[in-house]
């Protein structure tokens, strides 16, 4: 089992041999392991509560170690250990093998956690006039989270918005969809758009990070984050996802789950609730579209908007899991069109009757068939695994081997996973 840790200060002296199994966290203008403009007691967001500081560092030390330490070959799945510098450890300990678990639960991964008395840097004085809201939502610059906040402002909430981001085209999708947005509604919209991405080689070792592809924990920093700028609030978070990408069932029987991680299973978001509130944390966490599929949200949404601004807005969000593999002739944050994130939304647009301004790699290289041939080749797991589920609709032991709380009925989840699965089946991906 590999051991992480957290510094929230070093001796200049052990710099030189800062290993990268661990990640430094200082106050602004000081180096860190990762890229952040939020210090470790986070004032650039308001006065957060020591509680949500904690759960910060827990949720970042996680997603550094998780885009960090390599998976194993076919196993995938890694034995990982976190120390956490808390405030209060003893807050945290009624409930530690639980965070173990949920952490298990969201990658896949074997987890031990432990928490370690460390004060950081006396909180800075920062003259930020805090912007009142009661809700906050997380703002990705995807579709679904583009939908919470349209479907909040059609109710007259104007929603306090958190981003996070570690990498440049998810930045960039972020800023142009809220530039849109701004042409369509007249709404003073609020923003925290925190970075916390690795950095490329270690702080005074200089050695270089060990590189992983998947990120299966961001959603637990980017609801932390969320949950901070909330308890600054006193409002309720909104975490917006469609109800058949939260459900995860499998599409082929060999995979694990439509997605590769577990962002808003429902599970999942029932037992955050339930952990942070026994830390302290007092924040109401929502999916408000738990119920929905993709193309049931779009249909709203253009039913609240009209078809034409809806077909903009919802084409300028970025949904493809694949963008930065770079292609030749195409800009690498441009959708491929085949990965799972982009099928569901070319389904989404079909099933409501929106039009996909998208441009996709797939659809560019039909005038060119050996040429796409070439690159579908390795392209067409997910293609074949929502084949494979149009064939076959989910029955119900499906739904009672998906970790589903009580509180949601089988059936009416029998009934969301079939219609979604019905909306990808519209979608045909020639050969």
């Amino acid at each position: 089992m590999s051991k992480h840790r957290m510094h929230l200060s070093l001796p200049k002296a052990s710099l030189a041999s800062l290993s990268t199994s661990d990640f430094l966290w200082r106050p602004l203008g000081e180096p860190s392991s990762f890229h952040t403009k939020l210090s470790p007691r986070a004032e650039e967001m308001g006065a957060v509560p020591d509680e949500n500081l904690e759960l910060i560092r827990l949720a970042a030390l996680t997603y550094l170690v998780d885009r960090t330490a390599p998976r194993p070959g076919r196993g995938w799945a890694r034995e990982l250990e976190l120390v956490v510098p808390v405030f209060d450890p003893d807050r945290w300990a009624p409930i530690v093998d639980r965070v173990a678990a949920t952490l298990a639960f969201l990658t896949g991964d074997v987890w031990e956690v432990s928490f370690v008395a460390k004060r950081s840097a006396a909180r800075r004085k920062l003259q930020r006039d805090i912007e009142p809201a009661e809700r906050v939502s997380l703002f990705s610059g995807g579709a679904d989270s583009l939908c919470g906040l349209l479907a909040s402002l059609n109710a007259d909430v104007v929603p306090h918005l958190v981003s996070h981001w570690d990498w440049t085209i998810v930045g960039g999708a972020q800023d142009r969809v809220v530039g849109v947005i701004n042409g369509i509604v007249e709404a003073h919209l609020t923003r925290d758009v925190i970075r916390i991405g690795r950095q490329r080689k270690q702080i005074g070792s200089n050695h270089t990070f060990p590189s992983e592809p998947t990120s299966r924990s961001r959603s637990l920093l980017f609801i932390a984050l969320g949950l901070a700028a909330a308890s600054v609030r006193g409002a309720e978070l909104w975490v917006p996802e469609n109800g058949f990408a939260s459900l995860n069932l499998p599409l082929a029987r060999e995979r694990r789950g439509a997605l590769s991680t577990r962002t808003t299973h429902p599970w999942l978001l029932d037992e955050l609730q339930a952990l942070v509130a026994a830390v302290g944390i007092q924040a109401t966490i929502r999916n408000p579209f738990e119920q929905m599929t993709k193309g049931e949200m779009f249909r709203q949404i253009a039913s609240d908007y009209g078809a034409d601004d809806s077909a903009a807005v919802l084409s300028s969000t970025h949904s493809c899991a694949r963008s930065g593999a770079n292609y030749e002739g195409f800009n690498p944050g441009m959708h491929c069109g085949v990965c799972f994130g982009c099928l569901v939304r070319r389904a989404a647009f079909i099933a409501s009757g929106v039009e996909d301004g998208t441009t996709y790699i797939e659809d560019s290289l039909r005038a060119k068939p050996r040429k796409r041939s070439t690159w579908l080749r390795n392209r067409r797991e997910d293609v074949a695994a929502v084949e494979y589920r149009a064939k076959r609709p989910y029955e119900i032991a499906d739904v009672l081997a998906a970790s589903l709380p009580a509180r949601v009925d089988p059936d009416d989840a029998l009934a969301l996973a079939n219609r979604g699965a019905a909306e990808l089946a519209r979608v045909t991906i020639p050969s």
